[in-house]
């Protein structure tokens, strides 16, 4: 018969440690993301009529631009704008170009990341 060594789990993640008088090694890793901005969008008024305020703040830096897609509900883009950031915010008026009453979904990317806000439209 082969004798059994005796293990004893001390933590998760596979850390064990054997009948000896030993410690088991726990490494720690650290990991740091410069440069992260949570981009915030404020879209108004909601409902719309004619257009609507885009407010975008805590834009990353070296993002030039935002685009702004406009999608119908059964998902067609109907509209389409790249509008330039100043900085590390946008302000701008998107004129609605003569879209009917209606839901929409505005899709915004800024840099990597996209955001949809539903907007209706009111006349």
């Amino acid at each position: 018969m082969v004798p059994v060594q005796e293990v004893v789990v001390i933590g998760g993640a596979g850390m064990v440690q054997d009948d000896e008088d030993t410690s088991p090694e726990i490494q720690e890793e650290t990991v740091v993301k410069d440069n992260v901005i949570s981009a915030a969008v404020t879209m108004y008024p909601n409902p719309a009529k004619d257009f609507v305020t885009l407010n975008i703040t805590g834009i990353a830096d070296g993002t030039d631009k935002v685009l702004v897609d406009i999608f119908n509900t059964v998902g067609q883009l109907v509209q389409s704008e790249q509008i330039p950031a100043d900085g590390n915010y946008v302000n701008s008026v998107v004129t609605l170009n003569g879209l009917a009453e209606g839901m929409y979904n505005v899709q915004i990317t800024v840099g990597n990341t996209v955001s949809t806000e539903r907007m209706i439209i009111q006349k």
